[in-house]
């Protein structure tokens, strides 16, 4: 008889199943549940995505709170993930892009400023060590093995421009970068991510989209990658960081998102935050594909309203109502 490790004590799935009907969940197929509990992580998917249906007072489960309502939920949250590690890939794609034409346009003439600590901002000392420290590794590492745009530049040319740098560098590591940069580096930076944010009324007032904006949004997503990279459970999302308030941005989504740390730390926010660091068909796409995923769960889940997940995520109640952003097919 198959058996789990669980709770500290071996129990088989048919035993985990008896315990979870003992709490009041509810299986239309036992020999289906059976057969998934198998072969994924009961801890994950119980203790991950079970606790939206259980009674806050106890630990019962809410009534009408079934077993398929929970793997929805699973697949739901898979799904988001991936979606949102697409356009966070695309986000620092576009980083990387500017970070290496900024920096080299700014260091014209100078071989591999980055390697230099006279090319930052000397009051981040530790920051500057780091970075300084983690590439001169990756060059030597890469350069010991042929077949890698390292090596070639390195033996060709005898530098490596930061373009070439970039796409071997991790997130962290590009948000590091940039905290280290001079000031008006940091400026140009911004003005190109801002570009990105600028809507069709042109001549509206948007305020400054600073240095010390764009890092702080740049750390929150720093944080739902890895959460999206690592499998986690976005319900559970907050990031370490809390974004700056930017009206320009935040206000045009929802009120929502004001003085208050806890919203500007959620998904939801992570996701907005997007729209400063891809374009706007790419941010489109992003939004539309997120709101037809909610709509798909709310025809799957009926024992918690849609608008509790949405809560949970961060989102405005009943955003999947609200209308697609317009796309290019």
């Amino acid at each position: 008889m198959e058996v789990f490790f669980l709770n500290k004590v071996f129990k088989s799935v048919e035993e985990q199943i008896k315990l979870l009907e003992s709490r009041g969940l509810k299986f239309s197929d036992k020999a289906k549940a059976q057969a998934y509990l198998l072969t994924n992580n009961y801890y994950s998917i119980i203790n991950g995505y079970s606790k939206i249906f259980m009674d806050s007072d106890s630990d019962k489960y809410i009534s009408g709170a079934t077993f398929d309502e929970i793997i929805s939920l699973y697949f739901f949250n898979r799904e988001l993930r991936k979606t949102l590690l697409d356009s966070l890939l695309l986000a620092e794609h576009h980083l990387k892009s500017i970070l290496a034409y900024r920096f080299e346009e700014y260091y014209q003439g100078k071989k591999e400023a980055y390697l230099d600590v006279s090319s930052f901002n000397h009051e981040k000392s530790l920051d500057i060590s780091y970075i300084i420290t983690k590439i001169s590794r990756t060059i030597t590492n890469k350069s010991r093995y042929k077949n890698n745009a390292i090596n070639h530049y390195r033996e060709k040319y005898n530098f490596v421009p930061l373009w070439v740098m970039v796409e071997f560098l991790e997130f962290g590591d590009i948000l590091t970068l940039i905290k280290v940069l001079p000031t008006d580096l940091q400026n140009k930076i911004a003005h190109d991510c801002y570009n990105f944010i600028k809507r069709e009324n042109k001549d509206s007032e948007h305020g400054q989209f600073s240095p010390n904006i764009m890092i702080s949004f740049i750390e929150v997503l720093k944080d739902l990658r890895n959460a999206c990279a690592h499998d986690d459970v976005l319900l559970n999302f907050n990031s370490i960081k809390t974004a700056i308030y930017y009206p320009y941005l935040h206000d045009i989504h929802d009120s929502i998102i004001r003085d208050d740390d806890k919203t500007r730390r959620t998904v939801y926010c992570a996701m907005i935050i997007l729209e400063c660091f891809i374009s706007n068909n790419e941010f489109a796409i992003l939004n539309n594909t997120v709101r037809k995923r909610f709509r798909n769960l709310e025809n799957k889940v009926h024992s918690v309203s849609l608008d509790k997940i949405l809560s949970e995520l961060g989102f405005p109640q009943e955003w999947q109502r609200r209308d697609p952003l317009p796309q290019l097919s």
